[in-house]
Order: structure tokens, then sequence, then C-alpha cells
């Protein structure tokens, strides 16, 4: 084979290879994350209205640190945006001290619309442009396998968003959170606080979305009962026109809405 047609051959070989890689689809990267530590907690009154829910203690930490770790140690995100509002100063506060354990990750403080949780996620828009996933700062994770989620995100290219879900005997916790009926992992439908939950599912407050959150937040009708655009119904609009999945996870979940919780 002569020089040239050796040229031809490799430069053949190098456009089919670009294509190839081309055509591939981009790795799913979650490296954003968001804490929603700004609501009320009334009805753990009177104790949160001098200690907001984020800051209650187990083993020596704070919610609020045990979730951070959640996010930069499991999850791996670099940035983390907290929402802040009830009783900020002292959230802040506390935030000031996380921080310092960790150095070379960044977190950035942003504030409440009083519009409930999907606005305040929403409020976001302009400063998200990647995956990103959401936990709220109230709820209590104790030896979870958060770390399934990178792995599902990967695996659900096509999804909108992912949400996490754990089994409860407990029905009365479930009406206490959100119940979601699925066919295989995808969500058919989201139903907030559930007098008769179809399953034994307890949906949980940790979720993936991409950016086209804030295009479904835009198509949500605020809610009739509460008056403002509910997250589950954000989440429940993209399960019936887009494509959302749930990832069963392990370990003991407390959601911090009472004393007695």
């Amino acid at each position: 084979m002569g020089i040239d047609a050796q040229s031809d051959l490799v430069a053949t070989s190098a456009r089919r290879s670009s294509r190839k890689t081309s055509a591939r689809k981009p790795t799913r990267r979650i490296e954003v994350g968001v804490i929603a530590a700004a609501g009320k907690g009334t009805r753990a009154y009177p104790r949160t209205s001098f200690i907001p829910k984020p800051l209650f203690q187990f083993e020596k930490e704070t919610i609020l640190q045990r979730n951070v770790a959640l996010q930069f140690e499991v999850l791996g995100v670099k940035k983390l945006f907290i929402i802040v509002g009830h009783l900020q100063e002292q959230v802040i506060l506390e935030i000031e001290r996380i921080r310092k354990l960790y150095p070379d990750r960044e977190i950035e403080i942003a504030q409440w619309t009083k519009q409930g949780l999907a606005a305040d996620v929403n409020s976001l828009r302009e400063r998200i442009q990647g995956d990103f996933v959401l936990i709220l700062g109230d709820e209590f994770y104790y030896q979870t396998n958060h770390r399934i989620l990178k792995t599902e995100w990967q695996k659900q290219k096509k999804a909108d968003a992912l949400i996490a879900v754990l089994p409860s005997p407990l029905i009365s916790e479930i009406r206490k959170n959100y119940s979601v009926l699925l066919r295989g992992t995808r969500v058919q439908k989201l139903v907030e606080k559930p007098q008769t939950p179809p399953n034994d599912l307890l949906g949980l407050g940790t979720y993936v979305f991409t950016p086209d959150f804030f295009t479904y937040f835009d198509k949500t009708p605020p809610s009739a009962r509460s008056g403002v655009i509910e997250l589950t119904d954000v989440i429940d609009l993209m399960s019936r026109t887009g494509e959302v999945h749930a990832t069963t996870l392990s370990g003991r979940y407390f959601n911090i809405n009472s004393l007695a919780d």
C-alpha cells in the first residue's frame, strides 16, 4: 500500500472514531447541591420558635451538618446552595462553622421566597447550570445508601428527575410526606400527604433534577390547597409529560415534623 493510500486510511479511521465519540451520550454528573433549610417547622412548635429544625442535633451533629456531609462526601457535589429563612441568623452561623470543615468546597447562601419550597428552588435558576440534587434540611437520614443515586442517575439517561423512596410499615408516616405510584421504577403519579397511600413506599425529600426543573415549574399551577406551586406537583407534571424514576434507599429516615419525632 502506498503512502497516500495509508494516509487516506488513517484519516478515514480517525473520522469514524470521531463520529463514534461524538455520538456517545455525555456522562451525567451531579456537581451542584441544594439544601432547603428555611421552613418554620410549625408542627414542631414550641421548640422551633427558638431553634430551627435543621439545627436539631443527633450524636453531637446538627441535621444540617449531616445533610451537608451527604451532599459533599457521599454524592460528591462541588458546590452547595443552602436556602435560609426562619431564624436564619442561627442557620447562617452554623453554615459558617460547617464551611471550615470543607475548605475545598463552595457553599452559597440563598434567601427563601416565602412562596414555598418549589419557588425557593426556582429562585436559583440563574445560578444553577447543570444537574443538581435537592435535600430537605429537616430530614434526618441514618445509615442510608444515598450513593446509589449517582449510579441510578447514570442509568436513567432520559430521566428529568430521580426521587428517593423508602419502604415504610407506617401509613401515618406516608401521610405526612408523599406517596408514589410506580410502574417498574418509573413514577406514574405523586400525591402530597395522601389519606389513602397506594402502597408502602414513603416519598423522601431527596431529589435529583436536570435544569428542566425550571421549565416544569413555569408550567405548574399553584395548588388549590396551599395557594403556592408545590414541589410534588412540579414532579407529578414531570412524571406525566416527561420521565421520572424512583430509587429505593435502605437505612433509617426521620422527617422532623413534630416534637414526637
